[in-house]
Formats: C-alpha cells, sequence, structure tokens
C-alpha cells in the first residue's frame, strides 16, 4: 500500500470524515480504502501517525482509536442492515415487508421457543428493522444514507475474501 495514499486517509479521518466520505470518495476504490484502514490500523502510532497528528494538533492515538472506531463501525452496520435482518431486497414494497417480517416473527417469537433468550434478542433485532423499514420517512432517509454504502460494502467484503487482509479483521460473505 502506497505511503501517499495512507497519509491521504490518515488525513480525511482526521479532518472527520465518516464511513460514507471515506468509502465514496471519488476516485477512490472500496477495497483500497478497507485495505488502508487495516493498515493503518497495523501500523500503530508510528512516523506517519505522528505527522498527521501533528498537522491537525491531535493526539495520535485519537487517530488510531478514530480508525478502529471506523472499522467497528462498518461490522455493525453490515450485521444491523434491516434490509438484510428482514431477508428482503433494497426495493421491497411495504407489503413485502411487512409479511416477511410476520414470517420472521412466527418462526422466532419467544413464546414458541420456550422463553429462549436468543429468540428475544431476534425478535427485538426483527421489530427494530421492520419499525425502520416500515415507516416511508425513516426508510427514505436510511436508503438516501446508508443503502450506496451497503452495495459498496459488500462489493469490498468480497474483495476482502480473495485480498490478504489480517484474518482478525476478514469478514463473513454476505448472505
Amino acid at each position: 500500500m502506497k505511503r501517499g495514499f495512507l497519509r491521504e486517509i490518515l488525513d480525511d479521518v482526521a479532518r472527520g470524515k465518516d464511513l460514507v466520505s471515506l468509502f465514496m470518495a471519488p476516485g477512490r476504490s472500496p477495497s483500497q480504502v478497507w485495505m488502508a484502514l487495516n493498515t493503518l490500523v497495523d501500523m500503530g502510532e508510528g512516523p506517519l501517525f505522528r505527522k498527521v497528528a501533528a498537522k491537525y494538533r491531535v493526539d495520535p492515538s485519537y487517530l488510531l482509536h478514530r480508525i478502529q472506531g471506523l472499522l467497528h463501525q462498518v461490522e455493525e452496520l453490515r450485521k444491523e442492515d434491516p434490509y438484510s435482518l428482514l431477508g428482503v431486497g433494497y426495493t421491497a414494497s411495504p407489503s413485502e415487508i411487512h409479511r416477511r417480517w410476520k414470517e420472521l416473527m412466527q418462526e422466532w417469537h419467544p413464546d414458541k421457543r420456550g422463553g429462549d433468550p436468543e429468540a428475544q434478542e431476534a425478535c427485538r433485532k426483527i421489530n427494530e428493522a421492520y419499525e425502520l423499514l416500515k415507516d416511508r420517512d425513516r426508510r427514505r432517509e436510511y436508503d438516501r444514507r446508508y443503502v450506496p454504502l451497503l452495495a459498496v460494502l459488500k462489493e469490498v467484503a468480497e474483495g476482502a475474501q480473495a485480498c490478504h487482509v489480517p484474518s482478525s479483521r476478514r469478514w463473513p460473505r454476505f448472505a
């Protein structure tokens, strides 16, 4: 990974850019951004971190912590995608979403599973996903903000399987 690209990513992190800005920036391959973030974590608070931290008057550990937080956000976003949780596509109609929600609730309802804590957690997540997607305004805002990023992250996840990514941060394939 070229040092100039790592510096560019680190500069963006220091300026407070969010996930969408980092991964969707023109001229950047999302898989390169993913690799750069992982490489920066592996580098730790080395000379590059100190240089960028001095430029923006922040502590190098802040930059490292921020990168780790961004990687964690990516994982959480990928896991908590309401469309994936309900098993519907991004273009699903409200009736499709409702039908799928009912099917999943019948399957995972804690009363049918003897009060199983795993079933309770699954029901909570299913309900949260349904609440988000059934509200037209909330769904529109989610779609505007995250659906393009999720498509990019899916591409990155598939690329990460083929690339060398440290095993502790390798993504499982999307369902």
